[in-house]
């Protein structure tokens, strides 16, 4: 019995293999992944590098605090920065209000 290629055919594995990034379609299937912190984007090594490595597999939304320090971006990963004005309770509430409006937004988000 012959076993065919994982990745189907060879034209396509070597388009994979170039680094070339996949068709608009294919982004529509790609998983979500919502990253939730209280540092800002590019200021955490581990959240920073969980973007840069898994950006070509997954559909990132990153939601953290806009802390005044100069903000980073990276390609295929969008960034939310919430305002950390006012007092506890009411920068609080409005990122929590952030987090939820998104993950309503991704109506095939499983968590588990």
């Amino acid at each position: 019995m012959k076993i065919g290629r994982p990745w189907g055919s060879k034209k396509a594995f070597q388009s994979l293999r170039r680094g070339s990034f996949p068709e608009p379609s294919l982004i529509q299937k790609m998983k979500k992944l919502i990253i939730i912190s209280q540092e800002q984007f590019g200021y955490h090594i581990d959240t920073y590098y969980y973007c840069k490595y898994l950006r070509d597999e997954f559909d990132i939304d990153y939601i953290c605090w806009d802390q005044g320090l100069p903000k980073m971006d990276m390609t295929r990963v969008r960034v939310y920065y919430v305002s950390r004005e006012s007092c506890i309770p009411v920068r609080t509430i409005r990122f929590l209000r952030t987090a939820l409006m998104l993950t309503r937004d991704k109506k095939d988000n499983r968590f588990s």
